[in-house]
């Protein structure tokens, strides 16, 4: 059995809970951080992947153009495997850059809420 709900509405619940769920929370808030870290890093991966198909394919129709004989066949090919995978690879580094830029922040407030409160806890008791 697993819980469908967001990890947004979970973080909602257990802002109100016992301070024995505290743990819980630590835990979906690393959960999040990682969550962004690993978009980022997908998107990072996407554009350096589109950079070098791009270098790739302007190096193939270079070659095209210079380089005639059998061998354009071949270099027409890589031409096109290149701008295949560069035309995904934009669309995927498109994708991820909007999906890290556009995440909701209401997690990463929460926790600076919830780690203030303890703060501010810990001064009021010692």
């Amino acid at each position: 059995m697993t819980d469908e709900t967001p990890l947004s509405d979970r973080l909602i619940n257990l802002e109100v809970a016992e301070p024995s769920h505290l743990g819980d929370f630590e835990k979906l808030i690393e959960t999040e951080a990682q969550h962004e870290r690993k978009v980022a890093r997908l998107a990072l991966y996407s554009w350096a992947t589109t950079f070098v198909c791009l270098v790739v394919a302007a190096a193939s129709s270079l070659m095209v153009v210079e380089i005639g004989g059998a061998f354009v066949n071949v270099v027409r090919f890589a031409l096109l495997v290149a701008a295949g995978t560069g035309i995904i690879a934009l669309f995927a580094g498109a994708l991820f850059t909007a999906v890290w830029v556009f995440r909701s922040r209401t997690p990463s407030l929460r926790a600076i809420e919830r780690r203030l409160a303890r703060l501010e806890t810990l001064l009021d008791r010692g």
